[in-house]
This record gives structure tokens, sequence and C-alpha cells, in this order.
């Protein structure tokens, strides 16, 4: 092996040596050359120790020469030490011990290039990281003042429900595709981020789906699906077996936002006529070449004091303001008491839950206004509950008044997607009309101060234990 070793060198030497044998050298320059072409890993001494040596037992007296001795030399001088094991061994030694040197320092260039690399790669994370929590603190800042136009609010809508599709159909890779577009799109709504993190979680990215959960709880605090998704995130964490997921909840879609322009040719309708029997509201939804009129029947009791009228209606506006109906809770009968605290008390306070959510939350607000707390301790106003019903009465002498937040909000009563699916063309006038306001404060008052004595839908009985 070695000697075939050497003379695949001696190919190479006598090669080369014709572009050294072009004009006449000495032995000493002779020398050098072939040590510092093919030899350098030999020590210098020791090379010339026995290149010497050869040169004064084969040419002995002889220091020039010429193209032809230069080749002949060579090539004897390869072959003159192949049988020699003992400078064979030594040198083979320090030709390892050369490629060691060399692949050590390859290996060092590597390992440094792969550290720098690191480097850059963890810099780069950390400026992402960084431009990411600068992006988000702008998103929490601009939550209540963005101005996305509709048509970007609809786009991200479109991607919000092509991801409920997926996600429903099980398809989370794709889902999170759709709503990631619609992050982009739209940055303010917590339920995508949600539905984003529950697709991460049934795919095992538990870092991705806490990580969504707590955007969803930063852009709304009491959002119930945000906080059920970072419980279910850390049950399995906590576990000491590999555990699935519970089954996946349904998504519910969106509809989209309608931009409707004020009727044309001075023939705008008049703004509501407030009356002690009804409310007529004009309003005209997508596609409608007519104007409608919403009729609403409100109730003004004649036996409440103004005051105490005006002090229960502006709580249960500012119940209505503060809470979002939670239709999954609802639909999967999850729904759970909220504790509030002093901070439901402000303004830019939000929750998330159902009809006891929000009783809860009137009759808290309510126990801050000493004139209304004293007819709470009095029994003049109750809560009541039904099997499947939380709301608020006020009785006097004799009438018994329904004051139902829940029904109140229109955002609730007027989904076409809700479990009481009865008036889309409702909730599209709310969105749509430029009688918006009027349309939900009328529709806010058909439950506020209701006489159980106008009470005939057998549904609407039975809800409120009649």
């Amino acid at each position: 092996m070695k000697k075939i070793t050497l003379l695949l060198i001696a190919v190479f030497v006598l090669s080369a040596a014709n572009l050294y044998a072009q004009q006449r050298v000495s032995r000493d320059v002779l020398g050098q050359l072939l040590h510092q072409m093919y030899f350098d890993y030999v020590p210098e001494n020791e090379f010339n120790q026995v290149f010497q040596n050869f040169m004064k037992t084969n040419y002995p007296g002889q220091n020039i020469f010429y193209p032809n001795d230069v080749r002949e030399i060579t090539s004897s001088f390869m072959f003159s030490f192949m049988d020699n094991e003992a400078v064979m061994d030594k040198w083979t030694k320090y030709a390892k011990a050369r490629e060691a040197e060399q692949q050590a320092k390859k290996d060092e260039a590597a390992r440094q290039e792969t550290a720098r690399q690191e480097v850059a790669r963890q810099e780069a994370i950390r400026q992402e990281a960084a431009r990411q929590e600068a992006a988000w603190q702008e998103v929490l800042r601009k939550k209540n003042t963005n101005t996305l136009s509709i048509k970007d609010k609809n786009a991200a809508i479109d991607y919000y429900n092509s991801g409920v599709d997926y996600f429903n159909k099980r398809d989370y890779d794709s889902a999170i595709v759709k709503f990631t577009e619609s992050i982009r799109i739209n940055p303010y709504e917590a339920d995508v981020y949600e539905c984003r993190g529950s697709a991460y979680l049934f795919k095992g990215n538990f870092a991705q789906a806490r990580a969504d959960a707590n955007k969803a709880l930063q852009l709304d605090p009491n959002y119930k699906a945000a906080k059920d998704l970072d419980a279910e995130i850390k049950r399995l964490e906590q576990s000491r077996t590999a555990q699935e997921p519970s089954p996946p909840r349904g998504k519910i879609k969106k509809f989209l936002i309608v931009e409707m322009p004020e009727p044309a040719n001075a023939a705008k309708p008049q703004n509501a006529e407030y009356t002690d029997t009804k409310v007529s509201i004009p309003y005209k939804i997508e596609g409608g070449a007519a104007w409608n009129w919403q009729i609403f029947s409100p109730s003004i009791p004649n036996d409440v004091p103004q005051d105490i009228y005006n002090r229960l209606w502006n709580i249960n506006q500012k119940t209505i303001k503060a809470g979002k109906y939670d239709f999954n809770a609802f639909n999967y009968n999850t729904a759970q008491s909220i504790v509030y605290d002093e901070s439901a008390l402000s303004d830019n306070y939000t929750f998330s839950g159902v009809c006891m959510n929000y009783a809860d939350y009137f009759i808290f607000v309510l126990k801050h206004d000493s004139v209304l707390l004293e007819l709470y301790n009095k029994g003049i106003i109750t809560e009541n509950t039904s099997s499947t019903h939380k709301w608020i009465e006020y009785r006097t002498e004799k009438n018994r008044y329904i004051i139902d937040p829940t029904w109140c909000d229109w955002d609730y009563v007027g989904q076409p997607y809700g479990i009481y699916a009865n008036n889309a063309e409702f909730a599209e006038a709310c969105r749509t009309s430029y009688n918006r306001n009027n349309l939900i404060e009328a529709k806010s008052k058909s439950w506020f101060f209701r006489n159980v004595k106008t009470v005939t839908e057998e549904f609407d009985r039975r809800s409120h234990g009649m």
C-alpha cells in the first residue's frame, strides 16, 4: 500500500519535474524544490540528510544538473527509499500527522463558522422577536382605535371563515394558514387568535397554542374560550402520561360587514319617532331597493320613578357594552361564573359569557349605586333564574317588569348564527343602516322593563319562568 502511494506521488513528481527542468539547477536547489513541493511534511533537516546521502551515493562530485538529469534524479530518488521500511514508516507517519493537522484546522474552521452562524441565527431570532413584540404592543395600543377599512375587515373575515371550515373538518394545517392570513389583515380580533391557538393545540404545538391564547387574553382578558384553551394547554403539559386534547368544539363563522350609503335624493326617512307605545325606525340592508321600517314596542312604565328608570338604563347599557355573548359556551354548556372586581367598573371593561354572566355583571354594577342597592336589599330589584336563563326583575305594587340585559343585547338576539337565529335581517340592519344606533337602542328597550303581562310567546315565557 505504501509503495502504491509513493508510486502515485512519483508520477506527480516526475510530471512536475518537467516544470523545473527547463534550466540547469544545483544539487541544493533541486533538494529544496522537491521538499517544498512534495515532502514539506517531513522536517527539512531530515529530508536534506536523506536526499544528500542519496546524491553522494549516486551522483558523487556532481553539483550542476540539466533537464534530463533532473528527471532521472527525481525518479531515482523516489524509488531509492521505497524499499527502506524505516524511512517509509517514518515519513508515512509524518504524512498522516500533516493530514490530521490539516483536518483539525478544517474542523476548527467549520466549528467556528457553525458557531458564527448560530450566533447570527440567535441574533436574528432575537431581533425578530423584538420586532414582533413591538408590532404586538402596537396592536394592543390601537385595538380600540384602529382605522381598518370595511374592505380589510371583510377580507379578514373571509380568511377567518375559510379557516373555520378547515378547522371543523379537522384540517388544522390549512386552518392555521387561513387564520394567520386573517390576523395579518386584522390583528385586533381575539377570537381569531383563539381559533388558531386551538388548531396549534391539535397539532401538538403547545408553544404556539399558548402564545395565541395569551394574545387573545391580552386583547380580551375575559374571553372565556381563550381561558379554556389556556387551561387545556396547562392540563396536557402537566399530565404525566401522553394525552390527547379534549375533542374540538366547532367554530362559528362571522358575517361580512356591509357599508350602506345614506338615502339619496333627500328622501331620507326621519329618525326614530318615540312614543309611549312604539318606535318606528327606517333602515335599508344590502341589496334592498326599498326602505323598511322596524317597529318596536319598548315598555316605559308609569309606576317607576324616572330617576330609577334612568339609573337602571345606564347600567343596562354598560352591561351590553361590556358583554360579548359566548355562543360556544352556551352551545357546549361550558359557561362558568365570573368573579368581578373593582376593575370591572371601568368603561373599557369587557367580558365574554352567557345570560348568568350578564345578569351577575348587572347586579355587580348596581350594588355600587347606593340608591339602587337599597331597592335590591328590599327585594324590589331581584335576580331571577329558570332552568335555562337568568335575568333581573323590578317589582312594583301592581306589576313585575323584566330587565334582561342578555336579550337586550342586539349582538346576541340579532345574530343569524346564534341559538336564537330568528332575526337575520335585523342583524344586518344594525350593521349597515345609518340609523344603526337608534335600532340598537330601541331593540335594547324591548326587553328593558318588559311587563310580564305582555310576554305571550311560549318560548319567552318558559325562559323567564312563567
